[in-house]
């Protein structure tokens, strides 16, 4: 509104300022030469005289009018001056604000451009978070089927284990049972027997231990009987060499005193060799004698040798077997022991097998509270997930709409700023 009130007024002033020059060009001399102040000077002249006063009153309005138009113009220009100093004022600040406006258009555009990769970093933020939740969801439906294959060739397998842990049971039990049975049986068969056994053993025990005390008795006799016998060989070994030695000696005194060795004397009587033969003769029969005792007593020592080892044998033979016995009843011991512990094992492995079938159950029960819990968690989790996509979308949703009023609001609040500067230019 300022301005147009000053084009106004410079229009004003700029037919002020033509007319003035008008009135100057009629009443200067400079421009008395021109044909128009020629023109109007020789109608000045013709009109002089007809109407000097009108002339000379409208001279008077002229030169008052020029002094108001003088007036009115120095007022003019100083107000056209201070138009000028405030024009320039005026061109300055549009340069400035030229300046300020580019720097504004400048962020703005920078701002556009700013915002314009927030946008497509946004864009590509939830386009990889949308490509991860896509993955995610495959796994999560790969990783269901997964545990929905799982869970049923889990329990298919629980199954088939139960039936087959089912029918070894009872096939185990039923075999326990017929265990128990044939082991009472054979455990009452084994206690006839082994009372019948004892009875036998005992019996043998005591008929063995009479005769191998009776044989025990039976050697110390012959043991004595032998020493006694060789005491007695000894004795008689020793008298059949003191005879041996005194036979030699005999024999010896005989042969001296032979006529082949020596010749007879006067005072010798002729009988002497008859007498000496005689001796002989007793001698051998003696030794003969002697001969015959000791073989006697060599046979006997024999014999007697012979029963103690005959004895010794039979003593031997009563040991074997009884240590045979013995070792027959350790057997029977080591088998009736043997199948106890076999007993005591089968009801272990059937115990034991009755606490795999427990803890499978409680295995398979866990599984699928585990499987369960599983589930849960995995629904909670992309429950949460997308809650999450959903909170962090509703944020940068917010957040860029709040980008967008602030800036909407800046740049109104700057162009606010910038307008009414214009308007005033």
């Amino acid at each position: 509104m300022r301005g147009h009130m000053l084009f106004w007024r410079l229009q004003k002033i700029a037919e002020l300022e033509s007319s003035s020059c008008d009135f100057r060009h009629d009443y200067s001399p400079i421009f008395l030469s021109s044909p128009r102040l020629l023109q109007y000077s020789e109608e000045i002249r013709d009109s002089e005289n007809e109407n000097i006063d009108e002339i000379i009153s409208r001279l008077k309005n002229e030169l008052f009018k020029n002094n108001t138009l003088e007036e009115i113009n120095y007022m003019l220009r100083e107000e056209n001056d201070a138009a000028l100093e405030a024009n320039d004022n005026l061109r300055q600040d549009v340069v400035q604000l030229s300046r300020t406006l580019e720097q504004l258009e400048r962020g703005v555009r920078n701002d556009r451009e700013r915002f314009n990769i927030e946008n497509a970093r946004y864009r590509n933020h939830m386009e990889q978070q949308h490509r991860r939740l896509t993955e995610l969801w495959k796994s999560f439906m790969a990783l269901k089927r997964k545990v929905r294959d799982l869970h049923a060739s889990t329990a298919s397998d629980l199954d088939k284990q139960l039936t087959e842990f089912t029918r070894c049971a009872a096939i185990v039990k039923k075999a326990i049972r017929h265990t128990e049975f044939k082991n009472a049986e054979w455990r009452d068969k084994a206690v006839k027997e082994k009372d019948i056994m004892l009875e036998e053993v005992m019996v043998k025990y005591e008929l063995l231990s009479t005769t191998q005390i009776e044989t025990e008795k039976q050697l110390l006799e012959k043991t004595r009987q032998l020493q006694r016998l060789q005491e007695e060989f000894q004795q008689t070994r020793k008298n059949y060499y003191d005879l041996e030695s005194a036979l030699a000696r005999i024999c010896s005194m005989i042969q001296h005193s032979s006529p082949s060795s020596q010749q007879r004397a006067r005072s010798e009587s002729p009988s002497f060799p008859r007498m000496a033969n005689d001796a002989i003769r007793k001698i051998r029969s003696v030794l003969t004698m002697r001969a015959a005792e000791i073989k006697e007593v060599n046979m006997r020592f024999e014999h007697a040798e012979l029963e103690v080892n005959r004895l010794k044998k039979q003593i031997d033979l009563y040991e074997n077997e009884k240590r045979s016995q013995k070792d027959y009843e350790r057997r029977r011991d080591q088998e009736a022991n043997e199948r106890e512990l076999q007993l005591v094992a089968m009801e272990n492995d059937l115990r034991r097998t009755v606490e795999r079938l427990s803890t499978l159950e409680q295995d398979r029960n866990m599984k699928e509270s585990l499987i369960t819990t599983m589930q849960n968690t995995l629904t909670s989790t992309h429950r949460n997930h997308k809650e999450f996509i959903e909170g962090l979308v509703s944020n940068h949703r917010d957040e860029l709409i709040a980008r967008e009023k602030l800036h909407e609001r800046e740049v109104t609040e700057r162009l606010n700023e910038v307008c009414p500067l214009f308007f005033f230019i």
